[in-house]
């Protein structure tokens, strides 16, 4: 294993920053307060809830970088691994706050300002997406602004005054975000193998494929399988909202089933052997495109094993009748077994 698969490198203010010496557990918040010393960033329930530990992502999609807000305190530092990091202190440049940052003050959006960062940081995110190098594109809704800060509380204000802002903020010079720039520096982090990163006795993997992901579940199974008497079947799923595509892995599993719009079934079934029986099994990977109104079924035997009094089981029959009937049918009326 060479010393780049062992080290997690980012993007943070335009520059890498690598990292190898803090423990995988480590939290974004705790690395960005403790060790880099940018205090913006805030923890308020240090358990994803009210988002005064907002940063922002930006990882690449294809050639295109698409930006979600995270919250920090429940990111892991080796997670950033690859991707570009904003946080607060990134939005002021030359001495000028940022017009999201002015908008805030405009508008009077806070108080306390203990959570101030976070919806900054969230309110960033919205308009990173819509002002481009041409100036700014669709405005977004009320509805959509108060959709972008769910996951932001404040006790003080109201929330008028930050939605009122996440308006005004596109009155002020248009600021926007080199994303063509920022997707170069981002492929020269893309790894082909998995991140294997490792402090004292704590490890943090990160395969890139759902394939070097199986591979390793299956390894470590392996391991522990008690020579061939333990094995694991298991379903591993991606789905990319943006093509609406679905890559799965089915290693041994009950082959789940896509009802589609049209009425018609699917399974799905590649990939390979269940999890520990053998350590140099191949797994095929399998991909599907999902569009509105598909219906995508997982189960286990559970299921389709259920016995009723008369010791008959439900079967895989029965449930793809269920599903052919769609939604017409009265789910209280369902043979549950």
């Amino acid at each position: 294993m060479t010393d780049k698969e062992r080290v997690a490198r980012f993007l943070l203010g335009g520059e890498v920053v690598e990292v190898a010496d803090v423990s995988p557990a480590k939290s974004v918040l705790n690395f960005l307060r403790e060790d880099l010393r940018r205090k913006g960033t805030k923890e308020g329930c240090a358990e994803g809830d009210c988002g005064a530990c907002t940063v922002v992502l930006g990882e690449l999609a294809g050639d295109e970088v698409r930006l979600r807000a995270v919250n920090a305190c429940i990111q892991f530092v080796p997670s950033l691994d690859g991707k570009a990091l904003y946080t607060v202190e990134d939005l002021r440049q030359d001495g000028a706050l940022h017009p999201v940052q002015q908008a805030m003050v405009d508008c009077h959006g806070s108080q306390c300002g203990f959570c101030t960062p976070g919806f900054v940081m969230s309110l960033w995110n919205v308009y990173a997406d819509c002002v481009t190098a041409s100036g700014c594109g669709k405005r977004p809704s009320e509805t959509e602004l108060r959709t972008a800060l769910t996951g932001n509380l404040c006790r003080c204000t109201g929330y008028r005054p930050i939605l009122e802002a996440g308006q005004r903020m596109f009155d002020h010079p248009p600021v926007h975000l080199d994303r063509a720039a920022l997707a170069q520096k981002l492929k020269g982090l893309q790894r082909s193998e998995a991140l294997a990163y490792k402090h004292g006795n704590r490890r943090f993997l990160a395969p890139r494929s759902l394939a070097q992901l199986v591979a390793g579940m299956n390894q470590y199974a392996c391991s522990n399988s008690q020579n061939g008497l333990r094995f694991t079947t298991a379903f591993l799923g991606e789905y990319d909202a943006g093509d609406r595509s679905f890559s799965y892995i089915n290693a041994g599993h009950n082959a789940p089933v896509v009802r589609r719009s049209s009425g018609s079934i699917e399974r799905l079934t590649l990939g390979g052997l269940p999890l520990g029986i053998q350590q140099d099994s191949l797994y095929e990977s399998g991909s599907i495109a999902l569009q509105s109104g598909d219906w995508l079924v997982i189960f286990t035997d559970g299921l389709v094993e259920a016995v009723n009094q008369a010791d008959e089981e439900f079967g895989e029959q029965r449930l793809l009748d269920v599903l052919n009937m769609g939604a017409a049918v009265n789910r209280q009326r369902c043979w549950i077994g």
